[in-house]
């Protein structure tokens, strides 16, 4: 069974804005400073950009030593969840293009190729769309094949690209690399050496009954995994119904203007979510954070941003969160945003009448949102008609959008009518119920005893009586 393995090396790093410096010009990238992640428990570079390496640090380099080669040195701590948090993101994305997804955290990706092949016929149309649904990103990735999973991964974190269905080719690539690249205990690979076992191809020449006298039974296991002799058990990617991405960024901001970019971004990630799935969302949470004493990132203050008609498109959730921030005053330079959205509607497709003609530039819905979110929801209001003879209640005012309480599942309006169906079946029954305690005058209410929020299909018997 072929396998794809996309390795990322530095994704927690590459998807910091600021430091994606591989897509921009030249003399731009050089004026950017030197970008590190340390990961604090070995006190060593874990992930760091171009400019980092033109000033000689490396990999595995302690954070004194980098820091006496760069006068500019701009560290982050390493985080393993966020690492996971994108990488969850990529597996969303591809997802439309591949079926099975194998999750290797915290950057990894295993992608299973030969069902896909008789889709694509081709190693290298499937690849290419693979490249084309990660080139927004603009991340490093190393891709490798391999007849298991963990083949390919070895291959792929050993930063050597194949991308080949040829056995042959994949083995000769496999017996060069060394032992140090197994993914094995450091007590195991110091056996192996004492063993005079430096390669690949020498650990390859030996029998398994030799090696198992000398090994541990994990790293026999692993060694059988990586030779597609025993299956691996694998963490396939199931995609959620809930949205929530975040984006840390490198500096402190207190700009709103700047703020907005990595926005964008976000909100461009949300409008490929909902197109793919044909949803809407009518409204998006905004969590903003800043950094502090004692954690990199702490909660400062979250937003609702909402809009009268469901939305998918960036461009028009971005002039609503743009008209929200403008009336939001920052507690603190921000460091991290948030965007999160649980509550979806599906597209029924609504258009609004032909003969009508085209009204301006906006729908009134549309009006509506900008309003509400450049004025206040308390001070967009609408008139709502009540049940009452008096004059003085026979209307009121409401917030122009007021959302019911949605489920976290996605809303079908088929599926709500068939519920208020259920809702207002069991009403008649408890009604009958109680009614069958009761005198014959009091089976006949003279006026409803509640109002509904909304129309509801009438299940009781209803006799006039003059």
């Amino acid at each position: 069974m072929l396998w794809l393995y996309i390795d990322f090396p530095s994704l927690q790093l590459d998807c910091i804005p600021v430091c994606k410096t591989k897509h921009i010009g030249e003399s731009h990238a050089a004026n950017l400073p030197a970008v590190v992640i340390v990961d604090a428990k070995k006190n060593s570079i874990r992930q760091l950009n171009e400019s980092a390496i033109e000033q000689g640090i490396r990999l595995g380099m302690g954070l004194a030593m980098a820091a006496s080669l760069a006068d500019k040195l701009c560290v982050l701590p390493y985080n393993m969840a966020e690492e996971e948090g994108y990488l969850m993101t990529l597996a969303e994305q591809l997802y439309s293009v591949t079926a099975n997804i194998a999750l290797f955290p915290p950057h990894g990706l295993a992608l299973q190729v030969d069902d896909m092949l008789k889709l694509y016929h081709h190693l290298e149309h499937y690849v290419a769309t693979i490249r084309l649904v990660l080139a927004p990103f603009k991340l490093s990735a190393y891709f490798a094949c391999g007849y298991s999973p963990l083949s390919a991964q070895l291959l792929a974190c050993a930063g050597i690209s194949l991308l080949s269905t040829d056995k042959s080719n994949i083995a000769t690539a496999m017996a060069t690399l060394p032992v140090e690249c197994l993914f094995i205990s450091n007590k195991a690979k110091e056996n192996m050496q004492r063993l005079g076992i430096k390669t690949f191809a020498q650990l390859q020449a030996l029998k398994v009954a030799e090696l198992a006298t000398r090994l541990d039974a994990n790293t026999m296991e692993y060694l059988a995994q990586l030779n597609a002799k025993v299956t691996k058990s694998l963490v396939l990617y199931q995609p959620k119904n809930a949205f929530e991405h975040s984006v840390e960024l490198l500096y402190e901001v207190s700009t709103i203007d700047i703020l907005l970019h990595p926005v964008k971004q976000l909100l461009t990630v949300l409008e490929a979510f909902l197109q793919r799935r044909d949803y809407l969302c009518l409204q998006v949470e905004l969590t903003l954070f800043n950094r502090s004493e004692g954690a990199s990132h702490n909660f400062q203050q979250a937003l609702l941003i909402s809009s009268a008609a469901g939305e998918y498109l960036a461009k028009h959730w971005l002039n609503l969160v743009s008209l929200r921030l403008a009336n939001v005053k920052l507690l603190a330079p921000i460091t991290k945003i948030r965007l999160s959205v649980k509550q979806f509607q599906a597209n029924t497709g609504e258009v609004d009448d032909i003969f009508l003609g085209r009204r301006g530039q906006l729908s009134f819905a549309q009006l509506a949102s900008l309003l509400v979110n450049k004025l206040g929801n308390e001070k967009v209001l609408r008139m709502q008609l009540g049940n009452d003879h008096r004059a003085e209640l026979a209307s009121h005012y409401l917030p122009f959008i007021s959302h019911s309480v949605l489920s976290d599942e996605v809303i079908n309006p088929k599926s709500v009518k068939s519920k208020k169906l259920n809702s207002a079946q069991a009403m008649c029954n408890k009604t009958n119920k109680a009614a069958n305690k009761q005198t014959f005058s009091d089976k006949l209410p003279l006026r409803p005893s509640f109002i509904l929020s909304e129309p509801e299909p009438l299940l009781s018997n209803v006799s006039i009586v003059h």
